[in-house]
């Protein structure tokens, strides 16, 4: 294709005007990296490029030539290697740095350099050997975007054949291409509805005009540097963190360092746009690693182990329960199915309906009345519910979560870090479970099953392992008589319930070992004689007159009868019911507030 004519192109309808921002290009605009026939860069483009190099210049307002490529992908110019992209610099000038004159002489080259790359693709695309179902204009516009490193959703290339004016149009010819990756540009490759979300969010966060930014944007409403953290985790939410990172590093001198530069509304989409690249781009990588035929199309029950690498090892009733909600059954799912199964994962943070009550209940247990979290309170909070994670584990987690540094967290950001536990978790479950034979007939006696569950760092009393045979045994997963074997899923259930139970039951029965428990339920049975389930106080001080109590005299049995108060309250604060706590001041002592007083 010649770039310099438009004669394929003139017989198209008038390219859009339209702006999302005023230093957004429009459809004409962005077409103009490739129209233009002046030789010059356009006014329009010259603005942007000033925002970006002041971006990453330094105090100097000298660019190093390591970070042109930083420039590049901040301008939305196609993916192109670091290499390819300092090597055009040094052909620029012979210095390490580039001033802003050099940086435009710098543009100039690439993009031509752009220009020809996109020519050769137009062609190899257009030239290629189509398949029927292939005809579809959205496949030909996402095809021809990924030809180029760039990933397009289904839904948003509907949105931009439309931008473009190619409604009516097959998108296979190179000048239809190249209108819709102008429209994919014009809208950072976002929907219409999400432009108006990231202008929400940016709206919310605007900060006033202040003097000492740099002339260009005096007159671009901004937010502060620090605040670009806050905008990106509203759009993305927390499962962006890694990839949020990774770009705040690359901005780092400019939200922290000396050279602290505001971002008008362009950068904000600009960023915004980064970030969805990154994760894009994650998802479709595991994506075409699952899809063996490079049909783009993979069989649902496949989601499962797309899931795994992006940071949701989900359980057999996880994924049941998350698949039956997203109506996949035994369908074929595309990357646009696959990346809304991902989001909807994400939402539930991987956890059934269930598991999400049940941790949430336990932060309502530690959090104060603003539904805040303390960090510091972590750590018992994951001990309560059975986790023995180790204090770097704890911070390493918190700091992945506490991204603005507050000491606290809400709600979803517990749920966030309690997936990063899970995740914690199912690796040490896999590492012990591995090492052994399990799933081998006869490799899975009660003993064996104790043993592994050791290894993993959990220690049931012999009744808690019994409850917890006994749910794989109803289940058909396992059979302790006859095949005595275990696979994963069930090692995982029976693992799960000892996690939750044991603290459970350590808790009920005020820590005491079980040898203990069964000498104390030997003596209150023996003044239990009728099996009413509990005994009188007079009872209850004929088994202490022979301890160290010294209830024996009137000042020691007042200070039983408010020990004995104490311990119906902490046994209610361990999960204790009422019925078995009984009354306030009643005579009637039972057994588990018994265990409590001693």
């Amino acid at each position: 294709m010649h770039f310099q004519g438009q004669d394929g192109a003139k017989n198209l309808p008038a390219a859009s005007w339209e702006k999302v921002g005023s230093l957004c290009p429009s459809v004409q605009e962005a077409l103009d990296r490739f129209y233009s026939s002046s030789g010059f860069i356009p006014e329009h483009e010259i603005k942007r490029m000033r925002v970006c190099f002041q971006r990453f210049s330094s105090e100097d307002n000298d660019l190093y030539r390591g970070q042109v490529h930083e420039v590049l992908t901040h301008l939305s110019y196609i993916p192109v290697s670091e290499d390819k992209a300092t090597a055009i610099a040094k052909d620029t000038n012979e210095f390490s740095t580039l001033d802003f004159q050099d940086f435009c002489d710098f543009v100039e080259r690439y993009m031509q350099y752009e220009r020809e790359v996109v020519r050769v693709k137009l062609e190899e695309w257009t030239a290629r050997e189509k398949d029927e179902d292939e005809a579809d204009a959205v496949s030909e516009v996402r095809g021809f975007l990924k030809s180029l490193g760039i990933i397009c959703l289904k839904d948003t290339a509907e949105e931009i054949i439309e931008l473009g004016g190619m409604s009516d149009y097959t998108c296979s010819r190179p000048e239809e291409l190249l209108r819709c990756l102008a429209a994919y540009r014009a809208r950072e490759g976002f929907k219409k509805a999400e432009i108006e979300r990231i202008q929400q969010i940016f709206g919310s966060l605007e900060a006033e005009p202040q003097p000492k930014t740099a002339a260009e944007m005096r007159s671009e409403k901004h937010i502060k540097a620090e605040q670009l953290c806050i905008g990106l985790l509203k759009f993305a939410g927390l499962y962006c963190a890694e990839h949020l990172r990774d770009l705040l590093d690359k901005l780092e001198d400019t939200i922290e360092g000396e050279k602290v530069t505001p971002f008008p509304f362009y950068e904000f989409l600009v960023c915004t746009r980064r970030l969805r690249d990154a994760q894009l781009v994650a998802a479709s990588e595991e994506f075409d690693n699952l899809d063996a035929d490079e049909d783009g199309i993979m069989e649902a029950e496949e989601l499962r182990e797309f899931c795994k690498p992006l940071g949701f090892t989900l359980s057999a009733m996880e994924w049941e329960e998350l698949a039956e909600e997203q109506n996949l059954a035994d369908q074929d799912v595309e990357f646009q199915d696959a990346w809304t199964f991902l989001h909807a994962v994400q939402s539930k943070n991987g956890f059934t309906y269930d598991e999400q009550q049940e941790l949430s209940e336990a932060f309502d247990r530690f959090s104060d009345a603003s539904g805040e979290l303390e960090n510091l309170k972590v750590k018992d909070l994951l001990t309560y519910l059975g986790f023995e994670t180790s204090v770097d584990d704890v911070q390493d987690m918190v700091s992945r979560v506490d991204f603005n540094g507050s000491k606290t967290m809400d709600r979803n950001e517990f749920l966030r870090l309690m997936r990063l536990q899970r995740e914690i978790t199912i690796t040490s479950y896999t590492a012990a479970y591995s090492r052994n034979r399990l799933f081998a007939r006869g490799g899975a006696p009660p003993e064996e099953i104790v043993r592994v569950l050791a290894a993993a760092k959990l220690h049931p009393n012999v009744h808690i392992l019994n409850q917890a045979l006994s749910l794989v045994e109803e289940t058909g997963e396992y059979d302790r008589s006859s095949t005595q074997s275990l696979q994963f899923e069930g090692f995982l259930k029976v693992a799960d319930h000892c996690r939750k139970t044991i603290p459970i039951y350590n808790r009920r029965h005020a820590h005491f070992q079980l040898d203990q428990i069964d000498d104390l339920r030997k003596s209150f049975d023996s003044q239990d004689v009728e099996r009413k389930g509990h005994i009188s106080i007079g009872s209850f001080l004929l088994l202490l007159a022979d301890t160290s109590l010294a209830v024996n005299t009137v000042a020691g049995r007042a200070r039983m009868y408010e020990q004995l108060e104490r311990a119906r309250e902490a046994a209610l604060g361990a999960g204790v019911s009422k019925d078995e706590v009984g009354s306030p001041n009643t005579p009637r002592v039972r057994f588990l507030p018994m265990d409590f007083a001693l």
